[in-house]
């Protein structure tokens, strides 16, 4: 039988959609087409190496599984090599664009560079400062330009002493800080002081300098500006600056105009064309508003005050400006206090005032006056120049020491100044006691002395000239209205022919108006042709008023004054009227509603040695009726519980009283000589109305008690301190400002007020009640 086994089956039948096993094994699987898929996406973008690497191997040695693991880091890689490819590409077009403009900035500031180069080779800087300090060589005192002949004019180096500088006051407060170091004496500086710490001291950037007429604001300025001009501004250690010296007076105009330049242009247009050749000047581009930006310039404006009243708001605005434009950068600017007030705010961030002249300065002005005049008129400096110098200087010196009233006078440089030319003209002569006699002799100097001596014939008699001369001055004032004190000082040629060609004609009908005006301007210089052509003004303003208060003594018509007196225009106008006459009519029309202006009229006579005694008793009478007046005002806040407005209203009287403005501290000496009457006065008011708990007689017997002795000086730290405890103005080791204060008599320690009058400190403590002692003794 056979085997079934060995017996050949018939095949089965094959799935055609089945791949035969060769093929299942030529075929990828799912994971070997996901690989080759990402090996083709990768290939466009990764980098060989890395992550792509280790996928790529276990790619070729099949390890799918490990392939399809490294696959994300792969596509990382590949996906931050594509991102790093397109901002290193995007960098490169930048850096291409950046690096061209760098390469321009970059020639830029070669050429930049190269020009500066070029204007430092020049010298220009030199060239300007030699323009500047050309304007600012010679002194030449305002008013007194003409007085004398040439070698009576020496220059400003020659003479020039420092002036002194005070700090201002906190109106209606004082200082913490003073009051805890128990500093009696305000700062007193020189202008070199207050420049060695601008660098330090930023509020020092920006100030304003005040003080009356005459007391050498301008004089100032121009000695900074000659010694930046001359390059020896080390000599006081001071930082190296570019000055830029403008007067108001002749520039104010360009700075109020509506479409005014900002002050780079300002200084390249209109200050350096008009300096001393300055058109022949061509100014490096960019060199002043470098000089502004980097803090090099320094910048002042003199005469605030001489710019017109309704003017003044737009100039302001525009040196504000300029100031905030410019931080780093200088400013000065200089005023008289009345127009303080006009200064649209913020005001400059520090305020400065300038001091009498001190006995010292005023025998150093003298000696180096004399030495300037005398080796110019010899034209040699021998032992016998030098002689004759030291003996004239001690004569002029002497009558000062020997005469307080002429002392007061010689605090202010620019009568100190005419008194010089007063001694040496008339050596061997005493001085005038008053200041308007020190007006009258140059008037005459200039009207007939000095043309006299040149031989030039004048029209007039002498006596004639000086009164056309006080017609016009009063013609002038006249024209000051209420809200404009400026439209007095200047008058166009056209309008001051018409007021003196009718009183010319009355004493000389030969002599023209025009050239009597010629000459009132060409020779006796009391009458100066401004910057404008066509328009006018005397000298200096003191002038002016005192030749407006000659002609109302002349006229007779004192009535003239009385509807005046609201006029600070008018004040010094009838100050020296009081002084030409006897002033009791004066004071008595003006005690009616100016009890302080009534003040200062007794002020500027009490001395006069030339009153009867009748005229002087009335004088006394007068002063007691006026002081009652002065005292209205404390009195009623007093009443009415307002204890600051006191402390205020006593500060203001006070500080009017010995002579100074609103703003300003004592010193020392000024209350240790303060006048007993007013001190007396203000003290009975304060004990009274508060029930003995206030005044200065109160704080007195505190002071003494805490050990402190009336001499004048700082009792030290501990008795300060222990003073200031007792009174209420320290608690736990710190200093209370006044608001912090209880201000109520029924609350308040015994002592507490007064305490705004300014400068308070342990010394000014103890020289006021040092005065109370003396002024509460009988006098015998």
């Amino acid at each position: 039988m056979p085997n079934e086994s060995a017996a050949p089956q018939p095949e089965p039948k094959q799935d055609e959609n089945k791949p035969t096993e060769s093929e299942a094994k030529g075929r990828p699987t799912a994971e070997q087409r996901f690989v080759v898929q990402a090996i083709q996406a990768l290939a466009k973008f990764a980098p060989v190496g890395g992550s792509s690497g280790a996928f790529l191997f276990f790619a070729v040695k099949q390890e799918w599984a490990l392939a399809v693991v490294t696959l994300p880091f792969a596509a990382g890689a590949a996906f931050w090599a594509r991102y790093t490819n397109s901002v290193i590409n995007r960098l490169s077009e930048i850096g291409a664009a950046r690096g061209t403009a760098h390469v321009n900035t970059l020639v830029s500031w070669l050429k930049i560079a190269d020009e500066a180069m070029k204007w430092q080779l020049s010298g220009f800087e030199s060239k300007y400062l030699k323009c500047q300090g050309w304007a600012c060589e010679s002194d030449r005192p305002i008013g007194l330009d003409g007085v004398g002949d040439a070698a009576i004019k020496p220059l400003l180096q020659e003479i020039f002493v420092p002036l002194e500088l005070s700090g201002n006051s906190q109106l209606g407060g004082y200082k913490k800080q003073r009051l805890k170091a128990g500093s009696d004496e305000p700062c007193i500086q020189s202008i070199w002081d207050v420049l060695r710490q601008v660098k330090n001291v930023s509020t020092y950037r920006q100030m304003l300098i005040c003080a009356k007429g005459g007391y050498g604001k301008t004089t100032l300025l121009k000695h900074m500006t000659y010694v930046y001009s001359q390059g020896i501004y080390q000599r006081h250690k001071a930082p190296k600056l570019i000055p830029f010296l403008t007067i108001l007076a002749t520039s104010w105009s360009d700075l109020a105009a509506d479409n005014a330049p900002d002050l780079p242009d300002f200084l390249t247009k209109i200050h350096v064309l008009n300096l001393p050749e300055g058109k022949s000047l061509k100014l490096p581009p960019n060199w002043i508003w470098g000089l502004l930006n980097r803090g090099e310039a320094l910048v002042m404006f003199d005469g605030f005050d001489e710019v017109p009243l309704d003017r003044r708001s737009a100039v302001s605005r525009w040196i504000n400006r300029q100031m905030w434009n410019f931080p780093k950068a200088i400013f000065m600017v200089t005023s008289r206090p009345d127009a303080r007030a006009d200064y649209e705010q913020p005001l400059p961030n520090a305020l400065f005032w300038v001091r009498n002249f001190s006995e010292q300065q005023q025998q150093q002005f003298i000696q180096q006056w004399y030495g300037a005049q005398e080796i110019k008129d010899a034209r040699r400096n021998t032992p016998e120049v030098k002689d004759r110098i030291q003996r004239r200087s001690q004569s002029l010196i002497d009558q000062l020491q020997a005469r307080p009233e002429l002392a007061d006078l010689a605090g202010n440089p620019l009568l100190l100044n005419m008194m010089c030319r007063f001694h040496r003209e008339h050596e061997g002569q005493q001085l005038p006691q008053r200041r308007v006699e020190l007006y009258q002799d140059i008037c005459e100097v200039q009207t007939a002395r000095r043309p006299k001596g040149r031989g030039i014939a004048l029209g007039l008699r002498p006596a004639e000239r000086l009164e056309i001369l006080q017609i016009l001055a009063l013609a002038m004032m006249l024209r000051a209205k209420p809200g404009d004190d400026h439209g007095h000082k200047q008058i166009k040629e056209h309008d001051l022919l018409n007021v003196i060609v009718q009183p010319i004609g009355e004493r000389d009908p030969e002599v023209s108006a025009r050239d009597f005006l010629r000459q009132m301007v060409e020779v006796s210089e009391l009458l100066v042709e401004t910057q404008e052509k066509g328009i006018y003004e005397f000298s200096h303003l003191s002038f002016q008023e005192f030749l407006a208060a000659s002609e109302v003594v002349r006229l007779r018509q004192e009535s003239i004054l009385y509807d005046k007196f609201a006029s600070s225009a008018w004040e010094a106008t009838i100050l020296l009227y009081g002084e030409l006459v006897n002033p009791s009519n004066l004071i008595r029309e003006a005690k009616k509603d100016y009890p302080d202006l009534a003040y200062k009229i007794y002020q500027t006579t009490a001395k006069r040695l030339d009153l009867t005694s009748a005229e002087r008793a009335e004088l006394e009478r007068l002063k007691k009726t006026v002081a009652s007046s002065r005292y209205e005002k404390l009195e009623a806040l007093m009443k009415a519980g307002d204890w600051a407005g006191a402390d205020d209203e006593t500060y203001r009287l006070m500080i009017t009283t010995v002579g100074k403005e609103e703003g300003q501290y004592f010193t020392s000496e000024e209350l240790l000589n303060f006048p007993c009457e007013e001190l007396l006065a203000i003290d009975r008011l304060w004990v009274k109305h508060s029930q003995g708990q206030f005044g200065f007689s109160v704080q007195k017997e505190i002071y003494v008690a805490c050990g402190a002795k009336l001499d004048g000086e700082y009792p030290g730290h501990k008795i300060w301190r222990d003073f200031g405890t007792r009174v209420g103005w320290r608690e736990n080791d710190n200093w209370k400002s006044r608001a912090e204060l209880k201000m109520n008599p029924h609350l308040s320690p015994k002592g507490e007020f007064p305490i705004g009058w300014k400068g308070r400190g342990g010394r000014e403590v103890s020289s006021l009640a040092s005065r109370l002692v003396n002024c509460s003794r009988p006098q015998s």
